[in-house]
């Protein structure tokens, strides 16, 4: 069992400190409304995933051990991709004010809205962009399916910890973006190497499965 948890709290700390829109969207709100606004956006992820999860594993359960490999071995590359983007943004100083003006357009938009149109605001911010689709498709479905072969508590357990890891990550920097914003940049830039640290460890042992270099994603 602990070798199921152990990738799951991995990719779930992964997640929760890499900057997206969800985590602007948090941020824009908890300046906003105060941490209640940002308390609503922290099951965000839970809402969103579930069609995600349920598209993938319709298509991957189908599919052949050749095909589950093949995935683990793009996942690998694309875990990659993002440890050099997280690099190049901290090079830019992680000025983006394109993304940001989206954002400051959607919190404007839900200003005076209810709590539980904050949540859906926030589903739909992290379940229609790429990034769910493309890390459930290509990194999570594929280790799932493959903790869930071997037993569904296993599966269970994968599925817990990396939500427990996300959620809780979150509700941190909902804890630092209201009582704790000066401690903010400090914070990020040593998450952000851990996790560009951890991006590369777990692209390594995506690659070697996808190789058949491993017989399965373990620790």
């Amino acid at each position: 069992m602990l070798d199921s948890l152990v990738p799951a709290l991995g990719f779930g700390f992964i997640a929760g400190i890499m900057p997206g829109p969800l985590q602007s969207f948090l941020l824009l709100q908890t300046l906003r409304h105060g941490p209640r606004g940002g308390a609503w956006i922290l099951p965000a992820p839970l809402l969103s995933d579930g069609p995600i999860i349920v598209v993938c594993l319709a298509v991957l359960s189908q599919a052949g051990s050749g095909l589950l490999r093949g995935l683990a071995l793009c996942g690998g590359l694309f875990l990659i991709y993002l440890a050099w983007e997280s690099w190049r943004a901290l090079r830019a100083d992680g000025a983006r004010p394109d993304a940001r003006s989206a954002d400051e357009q959607i919190s404007a938009t839900s200003a005076g809205h209810s709590g539980r149109a904050l949540l859906v605001r926030a589903a739909l911010i992290n379940g229609l962009g790429p990034g769910p689709w493309i890390f459930w498709g290509t990194v999570m479905g594929p280790l799932l399916i493959q903790q869930w072969r071997l037993s569904p508590g296993r599966g269970l357990a994968f599925l817990g910890g990396f939500y427990g890891t996300l959620i809780a990550l979150l509700a941190l920097q909902l804890a630092l973006f209201t009582f704790a914003r000066r401690l903010g940049p400090r914070i990020a830039r040593g998450g952000s190497w851990l996790g560009r640290a951890l991006l590369l460890v777990f692209a390594a042992l995506l690659i070697l499965y996808g190789l058949g270099a491993i017989d399965r994603f373990g620790l």
